[in-house]
């Protein structure tokens, strides 16, 4: 009976020695993953406040953002279509038209409500 004892004490010993291993390589691998989905996390959360942030005050930079949008979209295509004027300033007016809808328009879209616009209103239920 002490040799099972001692054969059923050593393999639990040799259990035991083999789960803490196992253990400790999880939660060496899970450690910096933990971590790095954090810091992930913190950097999503701050750049969803500067485009909320960016996006409500959009009305105060109207000009400079309709202005450069247009210069920069009709500038190049005019370089990209060798130098030719029309396509340039018909690029420049689309990208000045759009962008003074997008800065301009008379409804306003909250930043939580882009998910359901895109993806359709998953809350309701048909």
């Amino acid at each position: 009976m002490t040799i099972l004892r001692s054969g059923i004490h050593s393999f639990v010993v040799a259990t035991n020695n083999a789960l803490a291993s196992i253990q400790s390589s999880v939660n060496a691998v899970s450690k910096p993953i933990t971590k790095g989905i954090s810091s992930v996390d913190q950097e999503v959360s701050y750049l969803a406040h500067q485009v909320h942030t960016v996006y409500s005050r959009r009305h105060e930079f109207g000009v400079p953002l309709v202005a450069g949008s247009a210069l920069t979209f009709g500038a190049i295509t005019t370089v990209r279509k060798n130098g030719r004027i029309f396509p340039g300033a018909l690029s420049a007016l689309l990208a000045g038209g759009i962008t003074y809808l997008l800065v301009y328009e008379t409804t306003t879209i909250d930043i939580e409500d882009i998910p359901d616009i895109l993806l359709g209103d998953s809350r309701k239920k048909p």
